[in-house]
């Protein structure tokens, strides 16, 4: 028996599911799901709905921007803080196989992520 816990929507987006991970891993195994009733769960999130987004580069580093443009390195899901009206957040891009999550604060990336979204854009 394998038991995962109730996980909010954005706790299964970047933590993924245990319960997957082993049936994809695992062949010939007999599998019986029980649903538990979420009716009564109240799920909070910290962030809002993802919006289409791109990281772009200028002189002063990293910004967010909601179109594409010459500036543009990076193409991703921004999902806003709803505790703020600033863009603060979390931007998220996929390359290959690799996830990217990089903190937005105040429309801009930190300069220790700059530093990884160099290694990441080359």
């Amino acid at each position: 028996m394998i038991r995962q816990p109730i996980q909010s929507k954005w706790d299964m987006f970047i933590h993924g599911s245990v319960v997957n991970e082993l049936l994809e891993k695992l062949t010939n195994v007999d599998v019986t799901i029980i649903e538990v009733n979420r009716k009564n769960m109240v799920e909070e999130s910290e962030y809002q709905s993802g919006i289409h987004a791109f990281l772009s580069q200028n002189e002063k580093g990293y910004y967010l921007t909601y179109q594409n443009s010459s500036e543009s390195v990076m193409e991703g899901i921004f999902f806003p803080n709803q505790k703020t009206d600033f863009e603060t957040g979390i931007f998220k891009s996929i390359d290959k196989d690799n996830i990217h999550l990089i903190n937005i604060c105040e429309g801009k990336v930190d300069d220790v992520q700059s530093d990884a979204i160099k290694k990441i854009v080359k």
